[in-house]
């Protein structure tokens, strides 16, 4: 694929229990390794993903810890040096949610 990104979200904190990044990782998971559509998205979009020539990866919800976080970093970046070449585009995403925060923040 001319461009790999591998997301990431994050697992419960706080008062958190169904962190929204691990839900949208589960939902593009279901999507891209079962090919299971996720409600309300129209077909058009499915398949402008689908011939858009980007391949997600990962799409696992990380433990929110350091210690967990700078293990799952060291996996990503090995597996990213190992399974591409220097021509390919690649990004790493790491989704997360704050209680303080009203809208998305990038």
């Amino acid at each position: 694929a001319p461009v790999t990104i591998h997301l990431t979200g994050f697992g419960p904190f706080g008062g958190v229990q169904d962190n929204p990044t691990s839900v949208v990782c589960r939902v593009l998971r279901d999507l891209i390794r079962d090919g299971k559509a996720p409600q309300g998205v129209s077909p058009e979009l499915l398949h402008e993903f689908a011939d858009s020539g980007v391949a997600v990866r990962g799409l696992d919800a990380l433990e929110v810890s350091a210690s967990a976080c700078r293990a799952g970093v060291r996996a990503i970046l090995a597996d990213f040096v190992d399974g591409s070449s220097e021509s390919d585009a690649r990004a790493i995403v790491h989704l997360g949610v704050s209680s303080m925060s009203q809208q998305v923040n990038l």
